[in-house]
């Protein structure tokens, strides 16, 4: 598995632009839990971790390059709407891209 790296950081940024990019880690503290509460039979189950940064793409080209960015650098992506199923869908593996989708209010 690849990791994020100030390589993978700086090449997301060109994607998305600076304003739309966070690597900090209380960003990536936030978006590695889920709003609801996992059913304790379900979390045995889930391989959460910490996202390795957190990215929120507006055009559907800067989501298709955050794709192929990840797949080039090995990076696990992970899509996040409302973070509201509690069933640990939206949480991260360790090192994750997480891809904020939402402000979007289509299907592309």
């Amino acid at each position: 598995m690849g990791v994020i790296d100030s390589t993978f950081i700086a090449q997301a940024t060109d994607i998305v632009g600076e304003d739309r990019i966070r690597s900090d880690i209380r960003e990536r503290h936030m978006y590695s839990v889920d709003i609801g509460v996992m059913p304790k039979l379900v979390r045995p189950f889930v391989n959460a971790g910490l996202a390795g940064a957190v990215v929120r793409p507006d055009s559907e080209a800067q989501l298709t390059a955050l794709v192929h960015l990840c797949n080039a650098s090995d990076v696990p992506l992970v899509a996040r709407g409302a973070s509201t199923s509690g069933y640990g869908g939206v949480l991260p593996r360790d090192g994750a891209l997480v891809v904020d989708m939402s402000g979007w209010d289509r299907v592309l």
